[in-house]
């Protein structure tokens, strides 16, 4: 029959639409008004939300902006990059702050980029960079509970790959960091 579709073809406009976006527009601290698009790394797709953080380069400049809006495609003709990390597991500014936000750049004809940048405070840490171990008392000491034993242990794990995420509650990590067993810095 005419109009029949083969047994698991699929639209192109409904994948689409399911599909994670793949362009987020970020608004950067820098004299423009308007956000500058950046394409969404493949291991990202899925994970990045409008009011999260992230780091890009403009020119040979590194910094921290944040991402407005997502988009499957970016403007014609153009060749976007990558941004560089996502630093926020979940947005900092809510939508009611984003907003804020726009309609004072309206309103005072304001980049973006500076009034976002007046909403959070200057030494808020980055999320993405991490980086956990043992200290000398925690490799020398004998857990004294379970959730000591759990944190300690998988620290001492030669098989674990350092540079994979690892997940621990954080009221574990808490626990085992206030005794002086762990050093939890973020750069």
């Amino acid at each position: 029959m005419t109009g029949e579709r083969p047994a698991g073809a699929v639209d192109e406009a409904v994948a689409e639409s399911v599909a994670a976006p793949s362009v987020v527009g970020v608004a950067v601290p820098v004299p423009i008004r308007q956000t500058l698009s950046y394409r969404i790394p493949e291991h990202l797709r899925g994970r990045l939300a409008p009011g999260q953080r992230v780091r890009v380069r403009i020119g040979k400049r590194r910094l921290v902006g944040v991402a407005l809006e997502l988009a499957h495609e970016g403007p014609e003709g153009v060749s976007l990059r990558e941004i560089d990390a996502l630093l926020d597991r979940e947005p900092v500014l809510g939508e009611d702050l984003l907003e804020l936000a726009r309609f004072t750049a309206d309103y005072y004809l304001a980049p973006i980029g500076e009034v976002l940048r007046t909403l959070l405070p200057a030494d808020l840490p980055p999320w993405g960079e991490r980086k956990v171990w043992l200290t000398d008392a925690g490799a020398l000491s004998s857990p004294r509970g379970d959730a000591e034993a759990a944190v300690v242990g998988a620290l001492r794990d030669p098989f674990i790959d350092a540079s994979a995420p690892f997940f621990v509650p954080a009221e574990r990590v808490f626990l085992v960091g206030v005794q002086g067993l762990i050093e939890l810095i973020v750069f």
